[in-house]
């Protein structure tokens, strides 16, 4: 395959050849944007879904963007990075619905014990985050939605 953002990038020439077809172009390029909205509404749904069944949290939130934005009909960055609470209610919308559970695969490049397991070089390994997010090890009440419990990262 030859350099494919070039031929991407390249005007339509008819000396000009490309082993990729145009429609390959179109489908990815349609994907890449798909998915991408898929998955930030997905989150904005539960969001959505969470503060609507914890009206104190609902509240919270409120209270916060209104006292940073003010009556203002914009919300700039600078108000973003001073909504800790926002941060909060979206890091725990992640943690209990992550659009895609499985993170990237990545392969042992030797061999490892992680806890109780062997991990031979060369194994393919697929971490389940959603597993992650709702396990009673790390999370007190980990199937409740605590936005609060995550405001220590801020």
């Amino acid at each position: 395959m030859t350099n494919s953002v070039n031929d991407m990038l390249q005007p339509p020439d008819i000396n000009y050849h490309s082993e990729i077809a145009p429609s390959f172009w179109f489908s990815t390029s349609s994907d890449i944007v798909a998915g991408g909205t898929e998955t930030t509404y997905t989150v904005l749904e539960w969001a959505m879904t969470e503060l609507l069944r914890h009206p104190k949290a609902m509240k919270d939130l409120q209270t916060e963007v209104r006292g940073i934005a003010g009556g203002r009909p914009e919300i700039t960055d600078e108000d973003l990075e001073k909504m800790k609470y926002l941060k909060s209610v979206l890091k725990e919308t992640l943690r209990l619905y992550l659009p895609i559970p499985l993170l990237v695969p990545r392969q042992a490049i030797d061999d490892a014990k992680v806890m109780d397991f062997d991990i031979s070089a060369g194994t393919v390994i697929i971490t389940n985050a959603f597993a992650i997010g709702r396990h009673p090890s790390f999370w007190e009440e980990p199937d409740e939605f605590r936005p609060e419990i995550l405001e220590f990262w801020h």
